[in-house]
């Protein structure tokens, strides 16, 4: 948030974002993020080494879905403390604003963050999928981690890149980035659908790339 100040203390607006309203788009990543480090970020990290180990030869015998047991065994309760500051800052300055958010707003936002949590849990088990067949590649979770980080940024900066760079970041900023203009009553209702049809997109090719790889995965003990 400092970097934000600092960014907009010479420009009134960034990419048409007012300060105040990038500060708005830094909690909402704060808010969203803690989640995802709540929920699902400490099992991505465990995936290189589950499948590393032929730990996954077990969780493949047990009678419950695969992919949900390995991605959602573990919870980081500490980062639920990321997701509370977020929520403050946003209290904060939406009260600063004097924005007046109707219930629908708070019902809005909340249905965007999970279509956004779904979305990017998608993206992340599909790069990670990856794994079955690279097992030691421990550090793809690192790089989730740095791409995912863009997602502080307005969408707009993606203006003037190449259609391929466009293509494979825009997912990724769509899911800080709606919900915030929910709150700003900002969104477009192609915005919304268009989250939505991400969300859905990549998570059936997500679940489908999943099985895919369990066909061709040899196990540790063969």
């Amino acid at each position: 948030m400092i970097s934000v100040l600092l960014l907009t203390s010479t420009v009134s607006r960034i990419y048409g974002w007012t300060s105040q309203e990038l500060i708005i788009l830094t909690a909402s990543f704060s808010f969203l993020w803690g989640f995802f480090h709540f929920f699902f970020a400490p099992n991505f990290e465990d995936i290189p080494d589950i499948i590393d180990r032929g730990d996954l030869d077990f969780i493949l015998l047990k009678p419950i879905d695969s992919q949900f047991f390995l991605t959602l065994q573990k919870i980081n309760f500490s980062a639920f403390i990321r997701t509370l500051i977020g929520i403050v800052v946003l209290f904060i300055v939406i009260n600063g604003l004097q924005l007046h958010i109707t219930m629908l707003q708070i019902l809005s936002y909340l249905f965007t963050v999970f279509m956004g949590l779904i979305l990017i849990y998608s993206l992340w088990f599909f790069v990670s999928t990856f794994i079955i067949w690279f097992p030691r590649l421990s550090n793809l979770t690192a790089f989730l981690f740095l791409i995912s980080g863009i997602s502080r940024y307005p969408p707009e900066i993606l203006q003037g890149t190449g259609q391929f760079i466009f293509l494979f970041l825009l997912p990724i900023f769509l899911f800080v980035s709606i919900p915030t203009k929910v709150l700003l009553h900002k969104a477009l209702s192609g915005e919304l659908l268009l989250l939505f049809l991400c969300m859905v997109g990549f998570f059936l090719l997500a679940r489908y790339f999943w099985k895919f790889a369990l066909r061709h995965y040899t196990s540790a003990s063969s």
